[in-house]
């Protein structure tokens, strides 16, 4: 048998060979007649033959078309023959596309045969090369980077290589594609017009009538409604006489979104479960996603929210499996759609988040503009170039010397084990090279998002920090001003207006309390206490204070303690029980227009020093639906917009009940019925405490039991009503005042004058409170000194502990000012 017969018996069993196992024979079989015909070893055509034995695998067996196409590069490399090379690496670059491999990788070898192609002046395969490279980028969703390659390809098509090809009415067609999908409408219908026109001159019309349809919805965004049917239309006949299925199915896709967008419902399914179909039989991944994202629209728009999510989540699998960025990332935006749709929005935002991660992930390299992105650098291919040839020389001369010192076979050999090592090396050199550069991009990125991420949080904290000062100085005026004039026996037709008035700066007090509370929380700096307590009590107490100032008499409040065997002597933190449950009740009362409030106590399983226990608060209001119940515990946020405007309420207070539970390793469960009512539980564990005194019940603030005779006290305050409040306080106590209001007063003052204590306000003009302390401690002055401050977070409190000093926050108590004054007083 002739070896010409032979390598014709083995490239037509290349074309039949259809599954691992042929194409694994057909391997070992090709190899063995290799070895048989020396004569051909250092041939140009034992590489053809071995490029073409690669290519004919392209669809069957990725990893046995890179075997064949890097033996043809390696032998190629050897014998210096160009065009094989050129075509080797070209047929390494698809095996590697087929493969799913790295996107840098299969780049990489695309722009190597790109560049040996035009210096050969191989200018099809330039441009071919070019081509499929804007192809790898488009399906990663780099449209920027994908236009620029495309637009490449056709300036090689426009000046170099002026043949008609169907590839040139294929590349003008991608890029009006790309520009629709951008938004530029009118880029689109010059391209995609100019690819048909081209198409339909030169009879290619598998390639006319791929793009047939994208120039409908082009024409159809245009306006021209009719002209776009009509060329959808006349795609779908002409691609059906072809027989063309993936042709078919992306028209089939386009008509159905143009019959949606005319809101004819039931015809865009017809056609979107046609494409779907035969997507599926023919196994043609890309159009399995495009027909699923349409049916998903189609049935959203038919208010089958359901079914829309089973189409898009397996959009989004099938993009997934493919790895191809852009199909994620249109089908994570159809599901957004749709959980928005459910009013699911907390699965919303995490899809949009992810949507974010992905649409981030193809940015790295797009900061170049796209006239940029469209010129090569002929420079740096130059460089490539002469690289390029300067090596192949080297080794031709390498090989020539071999070949004269050593047997031929012996030279084959050396020369194949060190171009292997070669490229190896080169592209070790390469890989290292552009991970590196990967890595210090995102290294830099990282940093960059660190810094945003910390300056976001500080500029929130002097946010917190700002507001809390603003708005506790004046509620320290309306609450102060309050207790002075309901202690001086105020008119009984004034009594009730008073108490509103301090009921209301009290409820005003308590929404930033709750803000302060959710920023400490979210800052884990909120501790935890285990003090003894009378549970029982504490309870009965918070159902008193509801039950007198609740509006609504409609609404009867209960305690239900249930068993002798609940001790009603605990140690944990009260405050905190007090807070959730205060949050609870709260609520119960706001949406109950009448009916029971109900607290309940229920005991668990006790053990040696620990009690289980089971807290609920039940209602008979208005209920919760069951698709808004986990999204009331998010901060802000209330079952609907109408919730807020007819009963009020930031949404903070679950949001904070949760967190703190949270802290004692307990979770809140929600069970609600609209219009019956609702349920909130939670378990605490808590120790076992001992029987309190009861004592007597705490007599009103008496200035005569609470004295600072004598004392000399220099208080700093520059506002003039938190002046006045502090001042008739501490005249009350019986302490000699001194009153200033900034801290350069202060520090002449201490100077000139001997105190018992400072009170000390923070927000002061000239030197404020916090310079003031700092250089008095450096000057080593030991007078007491106790903050004002009305920001009871952020920075200002950390500077305080540092330094040591006491604080109390505005707006305070007459009894919580005179205790820190004497808990401080050095005498």
């Amino acid at each position: 048998m002739t070896k010409f017969l032979q390598y014709t018996i083995l490239i037509l069993f290349g074309f039949i060979a259809k599954g691992p196992l042929l194409a694994q024979d057909y391997k070992l079989i090709v190899d063995s007649l290799m070895r048989q015909n020396d004569t051909m070893e250092l041939s140009p055509q034992k590489v053809k033959l071995l490029n073409k034995i690669a290519f004919n695998h392209r669809r069957l067996v990725p990893d046995t078309m890179l075997y064949y196409a890097e033996k043809a590069y390696e032998l190629a490399e050897i014998i210096d023959d160009k065009a094989g090379q050129t075509e080797a690496l070209k047929n390494i670059g698809i095996a590697h596309y087929k493969k799913s491999s790295p996107v840098d990788t299969i780049v990489q070898y695309y722009k190597n045969a790109s560049i040996l192609a035009a210096h050969i002046e191989d200018f099809y395969t330039e441009a071919a090369c070019n081509n499929n490279i804007a192809l790898v980028y488009m399906q990663q969703n780099e449209l920027d980077k994908s236009l620029g390659y495309f637009l490449e390809a056709l300036d090689v098509f426009n000046t170099k290589y002026k043949k008609p090809h169907a590839l040139k009415a294929k590349i003008l067609g991608n890029s009006g594609t790309i520009y629709a999908e951008q938004g530029d409408h009118e880029q689109a219908l010059t391209y995609l017009t100019e690819a048909i026109r081209y198409a339909k001159v030169n009879n290619f019309d598998r390639a006319r009538v791929m793009y047939m349809d994208n120039l409908g919805v082009e024409l159809y965004e245009k306006g021209d409604t009719l002209a776009a049917i009509e060329m959808i239309e006349e795609a779908l006949v002409l691609q059906r006489k072809l027989g063309d299925v993936q042709s078919i199915t992306q028209t089939l896709v386009a008509y159905a979104g143009v019959l949606l967008k005319e809101n004819e419902l039931e015809k865009a399914t017809a056609y979107a479960e046609e494409a779907l179909q035969l997507a599926k039989k023919n196994k043609l991944k890309i159009e399995i996603c495009k027909a699923l994202e349409q049916c998903s629209r189609i049935a959203l728009h038919q208010e089958k929210s359901d079914e829309a999510l089973i189409h898009a989540s397996e959009a989004l699998s099938t993009a997934t499996e493919m790895g191809n960025l852009r199909f994620q990332v249109d089908a994570l935006k159809t599901l957004v759609d749709i959980y928005s749709y459910k009013e699911d929005f907390e699965n919303a935002y995490m899809l949009t988040e992810r949507i974010k991660i992905l649409e981030d992930s193809t940015r790295e390299e797009l900061v170049r503009a796209r006239d940029l992105q469209t010129k090569y650098d002929l420079r740096e291919r130059q460089r490539a170039l002469d690289s390029l040839t300067n090596a192949t020389a080297l080794n031709a001369e390498v090989n020539q010397r071999k070949k004269l010192e050593e047997q031929q076979q012996h030279t084959r050999s050396l020369l194949l084990i060190s171009s292997i090592l070669s490229i190896l090396f080169f592209s070790a050199l390469f890989w290292a090279v552009s991970n590196n550069r990967k890595l210090r991009e995102k290294n830099k990125q990282l940093d960059i998002a660190r810094q945003q991420a910390e300056e976001a949080s500080r500029i929130k904290q002097e946010f917190l920090s700002t507001m809390s000062h603003e708005i506790r100085t004046p509620m320290n005026a309306v609450i102060g001003f309050t207790d002075i004039l309901l202690e001086d026996a105020p008119k009984q037709s004034q009594v009730s207006m008073l108490s509103n008035l301090k009921v209301s700066g009290q409820h005003l007090l308590n929404l930033i309390n709750d803000i302060l509370d959710l920023s400490k929380l979210e800052a884990g700096k909120i501790e935890l206490e285990a003090i003894a307590f009378d549970l029982k009590k504490t309870l009965q107490e918070l159902i008193t204070i509801f039950d007198i100032t609740k509006e609504n008499d409609a609404i009867t409040l209960l305690l239900d303690w249930q068993g002798e065997e609940l001790s009603r002597y605990v140690i944990g933190d009260s405050v905190r029980l007090t807070q959730v449950l205060s949050n609870l009740i709260s609520n119960a009362i706001k949406f109950t227009p009448k009916g029971n409030v109900i607290l309940r106590v229920l005991v668990g399983e006790s053990e040696k020093d620990i009690q289980h226990l089971r807290f609920e608060v039940e209602d008979s209001g208005i209920g919760i639906p069951k698709e808004k119940q986990q999204l009331i515990f998010e901060n802000f946020s209330q079952a609907s917009s109408s919730i807020t405007r007819e009963f009020g309420g930031t949404g903070l207070g679950l949001a904070i009940t949760k967190q703190i539970l949270e802290l004692q390793d307990s979770t809140i469960e929600l069970e609600s019925e609209v219009g019956k009512g609702s349920t909130f539980r939670f378990n605490l564990t808590l120790g076992l405490g001992i029987p309190l005194s009861e004592g007597k019940t705490e007599a009103p603030f008496d200035y005569a039991k609470h004295r600072l005779d004598g004392v000399r006290i220099l208080l700093a305050e520059d506002n003039l009503f938190s002046q006045k409040i502090a001042t008739r306080l501490l005249k009350g106590f019986g302490a000699e005042l001194t009153v200033v209001g900034d801290g350069a007063s202060v520090l002449q003052q201490v100077q000139e004058q001997t105190f018992d204590l400072v009170l000390m306000d923070i927000h002061m003009p000239k030197v404020n409170g916090l310079e003031a302390i700092e250089r008095m401690q450096i000057e080593g002055m030991t007078i007491p000194i106790v903050a004002l401050t009305a920001e009871v977070i952020g920075k200002v409190i950390e500077e305080l502990e540092a330094k040591n000093v006491p604080y109390i926050g505005k707006p305070f108590r007459p009894e919580s000012l005179y205790q820190i004054i004497k808990d401080n007083l050095n005498i």
